[in-house]
């Protein structure tokens, strides 16, 4: 429930500890919180806490938030949990036994978040490469056909 108990309530209760919440996720068990400072709360905390154990208070997710780089938006799936960063990578932690964390792998469960391979990232400035290269390609375009030109104009004159 994330008030220190495991009590079932058929109303709201208030989740401890936490404050200036911006998003919130919920698994089949377990609910994530995404603070406004990139930081992410699981509770129970066994789907984030090192120790392994049931707590019935929110825990850190540890390994998510590094300097400028951090959680953007969460995801908690069945027994999973995903969050984008704001450099485009996706991670993931919790069950992996058909390799729902995304890693190549399918070892049984993941205590610690893992970068999910193989996506594109979005904001890696690879549209600057992109760009780059068209415009390489159309200059080596223009020195084609300008070289083309002046071969076809040597050639005109040999002939006549």
């Amino acid at each position: 429930m994330g008030n220190g108990t495991n009590d079932n309530s058929t109303t709201p209760v208030q989740v401890n500890s936490l404050s200036k919440v911006i998003a919130i996720a919920a698994g089949s068990s377990h609910s994530l919180a995404l603070k406004s400072n990139g930081a992410v709360w699981a509770w129970p905390a066994n789907y984030a806490d090192l120790d392994n154990r049931s707590h019935y208070d929110p825990v850190r997710v540890n390994g998510l938030t590094s300097g400028l780089i951090k959680v953007t938006a969460i995801s908690a799936g069945g027994s999973h949990n995903l969050a984008v960063k704001n450099n485009g990578t996706v991670w993931a932690w919790g069950v992996n036994i058909l390799g729902q964390l995304g890693d190549g792998t399918n070892y049984n469960y993941s205590e610690t978040a893992v970068r999910v391979i193989g996506l594109p990232i979005d904001n890696d400035n690879s549209w600057i490469w992109w760009a780059l290269g068209g415009i390489v390609a159309t200059i080596l375009f223009v020195l084609l056909l300008w070289f083309s030109i002046i071969l076809l104009k040597r050639k005109n004159k040999q002939s006549a």
